[in-house]
């Protein structure tokens, strides 16, 4: 089972497609098998992560005004059994084990990049900066930042000369990628992380209950809100939000939305704006016609939320703002567990880059994984309090 856990990892951790949705399915199968006496724990870990199965539900409903059924139906059921599977990872292992096997298929990958920059020579970089084994110097940087996260805190616990050594080789990686969204993102998820470690306020059990009500009643007015003036917010971003906001997306992000004007409050059906290959969204707007070489570089780096937005609407977005917000309350009720640092930042560091490149709702994706671990990790830290 270890190694299943390793290999998916590091699979994952490499990129180009190597965990596609055969190998998800192969892992799946494994952990039903050895799972299979656990089905009421996993419905209970399962039904007390209901936010982001509300998610997956939605998702599903979508699919009936989608205008590629069966496209959205297919990444729908992918991301159902995403889902199921790593539900079922966080009963096979204890949240030591997990984050101990991640640790050891971060050093493989630190190791695997270092190898590669003698063995491909000027293939390995370029004028923009190192890109290591990967195509982009933003992947290298994005593995960089993750592996940073997770030897810090790690060496925080255990002051181990070897994780000592991997900071440093991760750390200059990642400068050497020249990639300032994963430095700026990472080193502000782990202050931020430690700020909120040392503080002395906590959130009482018994103030649980009032606060999820809370959000969910914050998360209903803000639907509202939206819907309701929809169209003059639309409007204020049209002409206030500068078109060359962070390397041009500001102009991606204005098509989209008023591409998705008409449909803004449900969306075009989940996996609309890229997965549908040559009938994504993307593809309809007067952007793609006047610059498809452009569009077709950028592929999903455009916003996660924009994305989200125009899938499945304000409905569906103000849906995963709630199983993020729930998420993030989950995990700071567990601030005393040691892994609070490393599930805090895993998840700050993932909601703020999917400001600037589409990271949830990815099937294959490593941060949505990760996203998705962290949920269903940080209930099981809290049941164990």
């Amino acid at each position: 089972m270890n190694i299943s856990l390793f290999v998916s990892f590091t699979l994952l951790l490499l990129g180009h497609n190597l965990f596609d949705r055969k190998t998800l399915f192969a892992l799946f199968l494994i952990l039903c098998i050895y799972n299979i006496k656990r089905i009421p724990l996993i419905v209970s870990r399962l039904a007390k992560n209901a936010p982001i199965l509300v998610v997956i539900v939605y998702c599903f409903v979508s699919i009936s005004w989608s205008s590629w059924m069966y496209k959205s139906l297919e990444e729908a059921m992918i991301q159902l059994m995403l889902i199921l599977t790593i539900a079922m990872l966080s009963c096979s292992y204890t949240t030591k084990e997990v984050i101990a096997i991640l640790k050891i298929s971060l050093c493989t990958i630190v190791l695997v990049n270092i190898i590669s920059i003698p063995l491909l020579n000027n293939a390995s970089y370029t004028a923009a900066g190192l890109h290591g084994i990967y195509p982009h110097k933003n992947q290298l940087g994005l593995i960089m930042a993750l592996s940073v996260i997770v030897f810090v805190f790690d060496y925080v616990e255990k002051k181990s000369a070897t994780t000592l050594v991997f900071i440093v080789l991760s750390a200059t990686l990642l400068i050497l990628s020249i990639s300032k969204t994963s430095m700026l993102l990472v080193a502000l998820s782990i202050a931020v992380a430690l700020v909120i470690k040392n503080t002395t306020i906590d959130i009482n059990h018994a103030s649980v209950p009032s606060l999820k009500l809370f959000t969910i009643i914050s998360t209903m007015i803000s639907a509202s809100f939206l819907i309701t003036y929809r169209y003059e917010i639309l409007d204020y971003l049209y002409y206030n939000l500068s078109e060359e906001l962070l390397t041009g997306r500001g102009k991606l992000w204005l098509t989209m939305l008023i591409h998705s004007e008409e449909n803004i409050i449900n969306g075009f059906g989940f996996h609309s704006v890229w997965g549908k290959n040559d009938y994504s969204e993307i593809y309809f707007t007067d952007l793609y016609r006047t610059n498809p070489l452009w569009i077709e570089a950028l592929a999903a780096s455009d916003s996660g939320y924009i994305d989200i937005t125009v899938s499945l609407g304000i409905v569906g977005l103000c849906l995963f703002f709630f199983f993020i917000i729930n998420t993030m309350i989950n995990i700071i009720i567990v601030k005393k567990s040691i892994y609070f640092p490393v599930l805090f930042s895993f998840l700050f560091f993932i909601a703020l880059h999917n400001i600037t490149e589409t990271s949830f709702l990815l099937s294959t994706n490593i941060l949505w994984v990760l996203t998705i671990l962290t949920s269903f990790l940080a209930i099981k830290e809290r049941e164990s309090y």
